[in-house]
Parts: C-alpha cells; sequence; structure tokens
C-alpha cells in the first residue's frame, strides 16, 4: 500500500501543496494503485510537482496538471493509457 509513503512525500514537500493538488495526487494515486502501480518519488522542475509512480513492467511521471486531466477522463469513462517513460530514461 502506498498511502503512508504517499503521506510522507507529501508533508515534506517545501513549499507545501495546496489542499486541491494534494487532493488530485491522493486520488489519482488511489486510482493507479488499482493498476498495480505505486509511488516511488517526486521531483519540482520550477513551481511543477511531478510525481513518480512505477510497477514492475513500467515507470509513470505526471504533474498534477496531467493527474487532473487523466481523472477527469477517467470519471467519464475515457481514461487513455497512462504515459509510460521509456525503458532506460533517467527521469
Amino acid at each position: 500500500m502506498t498511502a503512508p509513503l504517499l503521506k510522507t512525500l507529501l508533508d515534506a514537500l517545501d513549499p507545501p501543496l495546496a489542499a486541491p493538488q494534494r487532493r488530485v495526487i491522493e486520488r489519482f494515486s488511489e486510482q493507479v494503485e488499482r493498476q498495480g502501480l505505486y509511488v516511488t518519488g517526486h521531483e519540482r522542475v520550477g513551481p511543477t510537482l511531478r510525481v513518480h509512480f512505477t510497477d514492475d513492467a513500467r515507470r509513470v511521471l505526471l504533474s498534477v496538471d496531467e493527474m487532473e486531466r487523466w481523472l477527469a477522463a477517467a470519471e467519464a469513462g475515457e481514461a487513455p493509457p497512462l504515459p509510460t517513460l521509456p525503458e532506460g530514461d533517467p527521469t
């Protein structure tokens, strides 16, 4: 279960995330956990926070805005495949 790691990651962010952004990440994490993905880390690129998710075969790196768009599509029954990083991609 990723909840403790996700909570630790979100609590440690400096500057902290606004509550709406945090909820998007938590909701997205719940959705992808059902697909076997779990949180492995994060990075900040300027003002953009990107969160890493992975399983044994794929790695996903999304910004909060990308997560929000994916969740909206999923709620409409039209969730696109998650964008995965190519094997060996250092990001």
